[in-house]
């Protein structure tokens, strides 16, 4: 289950849900038949959903689905119940399911799994739960998004969370929330500019390029037309 964990999260890290999926599936395969104390595995269901809320809407809900279906048949079958640390990466799995799904509880959700993973003074999947936790609240509660990111970013510099830095980044470029002092850039261009240009390169829109940076076509008519 660690292997698959691990390279299940750097083919995320590297786009390709699809590919991990199918590590995640393996993996579950060999941590389901554990025996009846839930120990192993668990941290598969959540990335297991987050992949899958990156696919395509043609397979995003199926996929979701078949991978809670497997979480809630392993909760069934935990003749013996689960270790903390099992649960506490299941709570994870409940917090994306619950955002897939729309679920208004989501928010609860996410501060559920982030108290069990601080209670347990884990750190890596605490952070993991704040970015995730972020970029669900956004566009609509940038404050509270701001906040998350500030606290993961800090978390994962001090820990040396390489992987986990770069997603809070990368976050906080596409909303604006400045988490580093910025660094010099080309052409005279602000950081943000750049991530717009970086998306005229690759042709998009500007309705495309407003939703994917949480602004308005507006907005991001006017940062062309500075580019330009």
């Amino acid at each position: 289950a660690p292997g698959a964990e691990i390279g299940s999260e750097l083919l995320l890290a590297h786009a390709a849900p699809d590919e991990a999926l199918r590590v995640v599936d393996a993996g579950l395969d060999v941590a389901e038949r554990a025996d009846g104390v839930r120990r192993h595995g668990g941290r598969l269901y959540a990335i297991g959903l987050r992949a899958a809320s990156a696919l395509d809407a043609g397979d995003r809900d199926a996929q979701a689905s078949r991978i809670y279906d497997r979480l809630r048949a392993a909760r069934h079958d935990a003749a013996y119940g689960a270790t903390p640390l099992w649960s506490a990466h299941t709570a994870m799995a409940d917090a994306e399911w619950a955002t897939l799904r729309g679920h208004d509880a989501a928010d609860e959700h996410w501060r559920h799994a982030e108290t069990r993973f601080d209670a347990l003074h884990l750190l890596p999947p605490a952070t993991r739960a704040r970015i995730r936790h972020a970029e669900t609240l956004l566009p609509d509660d940038r404050d509270g998004a701001a906040a998350l990111l500030e606290r993961a970013w800090g978390d994962a510099v001090e820990a040396g969370l390489g992987l986990l830095r770069a997603d809070a980044e990368r976050i906080g470029r596409r909303a604006n929330i400045r988490l580093a002092p910025a660094p010099a850039t080309p052409f005279h261009l602000t950081p943000r500019e750049l991530e717009v240009l970086r998306l005229v390169a690759r042709g998009r829109t500007n309705p495309q390029i407003g939703e994917a940076l949480f602004i308005s076509r507006k907005t991001a008519s006017v940062h062309v037309s500075n580019i330009l």
